[in-house]
């Protein structure tokens, strides 16, 4: 859907599922792609960054992903995240062969490590405050099989997963649409409503972040013009809804988001969710940020994934991790601060990595 994102999407922000999504031939985000704060990595499968030059390929059979299809036949036109997830899949299947004690966790921070910028005219990718790669658009990257492979054959596998919670507000099962009246916090049009949350070695046991979740209930007169971001303590953004131009429900809504964005990341600091009405109905906005109220916010949520920090994925398998990292991710993780990378420290990412890449052989 035009507008859409994956932040609405209730698989892909499932605790269990790995996203998957899909680069053009050029390395960018294609037409139909989807972008949101649950993106754990991308595969190359083609297809244009314009819907109308995407149309044309498909119209002229343009080759895309060869693979098999039903009653023992070939096709050369498979594209999509259909074509990204089970090509995905597969380079799991071989880290599988590789090491078949790998547990899902172990699965997902390896795939976490195993990628890298796709191309250097990419753009919205950071270096969070635990020194790894993260995006919206691309998750960790570009997914390198042969890392993979190498990470999984001497893997250490991650220590029992903990887990923190906070919250404000209370659950509710009730639709009355006069609900709003009793919220934790109206919302406004052009207006951000905040919510902190403090975690400390005192009331929480995850040191190092695998996975963030966020859960929210509210009511609204225009559900797609909500714009909710959640900021570490690194100061790493991630947005977990972006508005929707086609999302024109009024009423109570609820979702539980996942953030991969925090991956590696110290657990301890301030953590803040900003929840923003920005004013759009459709293609128009509403001029007026008026008193009168759009809509409340009954509960909010936030739980931490993770383990102790001698036992995370980055210290379990450090030195295998770090012979591939520039300093300026060293640097990150060390002071736990999230690096917003620019144009011309994304070419020279890219670059390095490249090349790291193509003499990165199978280790046996």
């Amino acid at each position: 859907m035009e507008g859409d994102n994956c932040g609405a999407d209730g698989i892909v922000n499932h605790p269990s599922v790995i996203g998957v999504s899909a680069l053009s031939e050029n390395g960018l985000s294609p037409s139909y792609g989807e972008a949101c704060a649950a993106v754990a990595v991308a595969v190359p499968v083609g297809g244009a960054e314009d819907e109308f030059t995407f149309r044309a390929q498909l119209n002229g059979r343009r080759l895309f992903a060869p693979t098999t299809k039903i009653n023992n036949m070939c096709t050369t036109s498979f594209v999509g995240t259909s074509a990204s997830n089970p090509m995905a899949a597969g380079i799991v299947a071989l880290a599988m062969e590789a090491n078949p004690n790998l547990q899902p966790r172990d699965v997902s921070a390896i795939i976490a490590l195993s990628g890298r910028i796709p191309t250097a005219s990419a753009t919205g990718i950071y270096i969070n405050g635990g020194g790894y790669l993260v995006s919206h658009i691309y998750g960790s990257g570009l997914l390198n099989t042969v890392r993979v492979i190498n990470l999984a054959k001497t893997w250490i596998p991650l220590g029992p997963r903990r887990m923190c919670i906070k919250y404000k507000g209370g659950w509710t099962g009730s639709r009355n649409s006069l609900l709003w009246r009793r919220s934790l916090l109206k919302l406004y049009p052009h207006k951000t409503a905040r919510f902190t949350f403090s975690f400390t070695p005192d009331n929480c046991d995850v040191e190092v972040i695998e996975v963030v979740r966020v859960g929210m209930q509210w009511l609204s007169e225009h559900r797609g013009s909500l714009e909710v971001k959640l900021t570490s303590p690194s100061g790493q953004k991630a947005y977990l809804l972006y508005p929707r131009i086609k999302d024109h429900f009024k009423g109570k809504s609820e979702m539980i988001w996942k953030s991969v964005m925090h991956t590696g990341e110290s657990s301890y600091g301030s953590w803040t969710i900003s929840v923003r009405d920005t004013g759009r109905r459709g293609n128009r906005t509403r001029r007026s940020s008026s008193l009168r109220a759009s809509g409340g916010i009954f509960f909010i949520g936030i739980e931490l994934h993770g383990t102790l920090r001698n036992e995370s994925a980055f210290q379990q398998n450090n030195a295998n991790i770090i012979k591939h990292w520039h300093p300026d991710r060293l640097a990150a993780y060390k002071a736990n601060v999230a690096v917003t990378l620019n144009t011309a420290m994304i070419a020279e990412l890219y670059d390095r990595d490249r090349w790291d890449a193509l003499f990165e052989k199978v280790e046996q």
